[in-house]
């Protein structure tokens, strides 16, 4: 979750809105007037900015086109979860890949932009 994001004037979309400059109904000043007068949303920001930055720094990841790799990883996440009733250390090891695989996928999005 976002640090402070229950009490929030601004949601994700609307700050990546900002960051990448398709502001649509906002003006410019009045987000930056916003963002300095909200802690939640300026923590916000820098996050999704340091998230940006991460994944423009982050070297190139080659997935497999054939997808034997994502059918893999969805049957393993799958696993993890049944097996998750009588271990909850296994949900952990489900939530990583879970991450893992939304990170590459956000992170290639990202980049086609």
């Amino acid at each position: 979750m976002t640090p402070g994001k229950l009490n929030r004037l601004m949601s994700d979309e609307q700050l990546v809105d900002f960051l990448e400059g398709e502001l649509g109904a906002y003006s410019e000043k009045d987000i930056e007037l916003l963002l300095k007068n909200s802690g939640p949303d300026r923590l916000a920001l820098e996050g999704l900015q340091q998230t940006r930055e991460l994944v423009e720094n982050a070297d190139d990841v080659v997935l497999p086109e054939d997808g034997h790799y994502f059918n893999s990883l969805e049957e393993r996440i799958l696993s993890a979860l049944d097996k998750e009733k009588t271990n909850d250390g296994v949900m952990l090891e489900a939530e990583r890949s879970v991450k893992k695989f939304k990170q590459l996928l956000f992170r290639d999005s990202f980049l086609k932009r």
